[in-house]
């Protein structure tokens, strides 16, 4: 017999993309080596960002370096949290809260400005890295003096990611 579906043929599937679990983005960001941390090329910087979107945004950066091919400009994307015990309706869970509501470390090559002794490839590399970062859909821009981003220290950048991995009774 002939139906009005005989000459429909099934169609390949398309492949499904694995979506990362909040547990294994956890621990990606929290089993980062020391000398990935404090590489001496490389610097933290804040992002700031919509309160409440700070996963959104950190997929979308991670999303646009894939896109970009920049994994030698942008190395980590950080969502800084800790885990805090809260009790709701007698029951115990441990959730994540976020250390810096509106906010993303992000790890990069040292966004240069215009000081004298850059070198125009490393002024370029520079400037490309911002307008990537800073034209990702809900970022609305870095922590930064003037117009140009200021990166934290490495003490700073070790305190922030010590109370990550912290335990917490």
């Amino acid at each position: 017999p002939i139906t009005a579906l005989s000459d429909v043929k099934p169609t390949a599937k398309k492949p499904v993309r694995r979506r990362w679990s909040k547990d294994e983005d956890f621990a990606e960001d929290t089993q980062l080596p020391e000398d990935e941390i404090n590489h001496p090329e490389r610097k933290w910087y804040f992002v700031h960002t919509y309160s409440g979107h700070e996963n959104k945004v950190r997929h979308a950066i991670k999303s646009t370096v894939e896109r970009m091919d920049a994994k030698d400009k942008v190395f980590h994307v950080v969502v800084p949290t800790e885990d805090e015990i809260e009790i709701r309706d007698g029951q115990r869970r441990t959730v994540k809260r976020k250390l810096y509501p509106g906010y993303v470390l992000i790890q990069t090559i040292e966004l240069k400005g215009n000081e004298p002794n850059v070198t125009p490839e490393d002024k370029k590399a520079s400037d490309e890295t911002w307008h990537m970062v800073r034209n990702t859909t809900g970022v609305t821009g870095f922590v930064s003096s003037g117009d140009r981003p200021v990166p934290l220290l490495d003490s700073e950048v070790n305190h922030i990611l010590r109370a990550m991995r912290m335990e917490q009774p």
